[in-house]
């Protein structure tokens, strides 16, 4: 499994970490790849969202762990399942630093190289796996900052674009 992580400090308590991460539709505010997030029900292991990318690719994220002392773990998939289903599950992480700072680590782990050819993975995976998710979770953990420390939802591509979500390539997902 590939596990690739970010960490960044937030100017906020760790108890409005958790109302963010616990809100049903959050992802919209964010995510700077992400144009829509649906939920009907948000409130601890099993619930599950359906999120849309720009590029139009549709995905579920299913909560495996809830935790409101230091936060979520997810498992995400394609809505429609290919042949063999990759396994990629998010750690959002947080920790008290002081009364009104915290450490914040958004974690991927992956098993994506499952339907690539192993040959292939070994020179796929630090050449564009790698550099690409640390790239996607930078841009996740600025949108994260933004919206925590000044309320305001991200715009669509705000920190930059990736090649990953752009409507004429396939994602690699």
């Amino acid at each position: 499994m590939l596990s690739i992580s970010g960490t960044h400090k937030i100017p906020v308590p760790t108890s409005k970490i958790w109302e963010l991460l616990s809100k049903p539709g959050y992802l919209i505010h964010v995510n700077p790849f992400v144009k829509s997030n649906d939920s009907s029900s948000w409130v601890g292991v099993g619930s599950s969202d359906h999120f849309t990318y720009i590029n139009d690719k549709e995905f579920i994220r299913t909560v495996q762990q809830w935790n409101d002392q230091n936060g979520l773990i997810l498992s995400i998939r394609p809505a429609e399942q290919k042949k063999q289903e990759n396994q990629i599950i998010v750690h959002f992480v947080y920790e008290k630093i002081a009364a009104s700072e915290s450490k914040f680590t958004v974690q991927i782990d992956l098993n994506s190289y499952r339907n690539i050819p192993r040959p292939l993975w070994i020179i796929l995976r630090p050449l564009i796996f790698i550099p690409g998710y640390k790239k996607y979770i930078h841009h996740l953990i600025m949108g994260y900052y933004n919206f925590l420390s000044d309320n305001k939802s991200v715009e669509i591509e705000e920190f930059g674009r990736h090649s990953w979500f752009r409507r004429e390539t396939n994602n690699l997902n």
